[in-house]
């Protein structure tokens, strides 16, 4: 087994279509490792960020991956999977169980001197890397790097295998009656229908419309949506022209007659589609429109055969656990340099985590100096738990 570390876009773009195929062979079905995604993000967001691809190779043959970049936070050197929030999932891909992809990460990183600590946010409970990296923290560790992990929430699915009447039958009976009420009265201005939205220039002029709802959705609720920030919003409506364009995109938009009630955006990645943009017209939100777009959504996924519909993370918020039949817990895997600094900054960081008081207050000091909040703008964009939050 050999360790290779990918660290330029030149080197990593001629790797791209051999990466592709190794994370499509590993059954992942993870569309947040494709080489795409990746390169989007990369484009848009480099500045101030190295790359730190780590790759396994067994007998020349890619075998297992973990897209990561260094970045300085709070002033620690911090290898993070490229695509920050917008990245759903963080776990990489592996070939193989047996491959122990978390000690091979750690015996290449006891090598190098540029990080301090690797964060990986949000890693399915069910992957090998998640039980490994358990299995690791478990046990005393004296050794030079050390493994800690904690809990990150639940990744939200609609299971769609029983049929449409038991989706409905596990929603609350109030939630039902929005949704009959707000039919009725969309039906008014004409037929409900939800259109596939096909093209790569289409999906982008959807996506400004998409844009243009976010925005004022918000503005009604004296919020800011993510997508007045303009790096975010050329990120994303970069990203799906370019996954239209592969085939991995669903662009959908639910109407009643001609006017657009709610815009949707999934990703197509193994089975079932993966919910990533949604935005609702504000004039009509007293009809439940996001409602009524995950209705239509589930009527669609059924009739397409889709055994699931995934919804990923933020399972904690009102309407994932409205409509989520399953939920998948997430955990953060964290590898650290086995310094005390660096384990008081664990502590720290941990701390933030869990206290959003303190978080606020630390947060504030930031916005105070201005120093730490400028050096960190390109991690202003947001991730689909953020967007969807601030829509729905």
């Amino acid at each position: 087994m050999e360790t290779v570390w990918v660290e330029t876009r030149e080197e990593f773009e001629a790797l791209a279509a051999e990466w592709d195929e190794a994370v499509i062979a590993s059954g992942s079905h993870n569309p947040f490792v494709l080489a795409e995604f990746l390169m989007t993000w990369w484009r848009h967001a480099a500045a101030g960020r190295a790359l730190r691809i780590w790759t396994l190779r067994d007998r020349g043959q890619l075998v297992a991956g973990i897209p990561l970049c260094r970045e300085p936070i709070w002033r620690r050197r911090t290898f993070v999977h490229i695509g920050g929030a917008a990245a759903n999932l963080t776990h990489g891909f592996s070939l193989r169980p047996e491959l122990h992809v978390v000690e091979r990460l750690m015996e290449a990183l006891a090598h190098r001197r540029d990080w301090n600590q690797l964060v990986l946010p949000r890693v399915l409970v069910t992957t090998a890397l998640a039980a490994e990296a358990q299995q690791i923290a478990g046990r005393r560790q004296n050794r030079s790097i050390v493994c800690a992990v904690s809990a990150a929430g639940t990744n939200g699915l609609i299971d769609l295998t029983k049929g449409y009447e038991v989706v409905m039958a596990h929603l609350p009976s109030r939630l039902r009656r929005y949704l009959r009420r707000g039919a009725r009265e969309a039906q008014r201005l004409g037929p409900l229908e939800l259109q596939r939205v096909g093209g790569s220039e289409a999906v982008r002029r959807l996506f400004d419309e998409h844009r243009i709802y976010s925005t004022q959705s918000c503005a009604t609720r004296n919020r800011r949506s993510a997508f007045e920030d303009d790096q975010q919003a050329q990120f994303f409506r970069d990203l799906v022209g370019r996954f239209e364009a592969k085939g991995r995109l669903e662009a959908r938009k639910l109407s009643a007659g001609p006017t657009t009630l709610a815009i949707s955006f999934a990703y197509r990645c193994g089975p079932g589609a993966k919910w990533i943009l949604t935005s609702f017209n504000p004039t009509y939100a007293s009809w439940r429109p996001g409602h009524l777009l995950i209705e239509a959504l589930v009527r669609e996924a059924i009739r397409q055969g889709d055994p699931v519909f995934d919804m990923y993370y933020g399972g904690e918020l009102l309407y994932k656990r409205q409509w989520c039949t399953t939920h998948v817990p997430l955990v953060r895997v964290t590898l650290l340099c086995n310094t005390s600094l660096n384990r008081v900054w664990y502590g720290v960081e941990q701390q933030l985590r869990i206290n959003p008081r303190l978080r606020c207050v630390v947060h504030s000091a930031q916005r105070l100096v201005g120093g730490i909040a400028r050096s960190r703008k390109v991690q202003t964009i947001m991730g689909p738990r953020e967007i969807e939050d601030s829509v729905l």
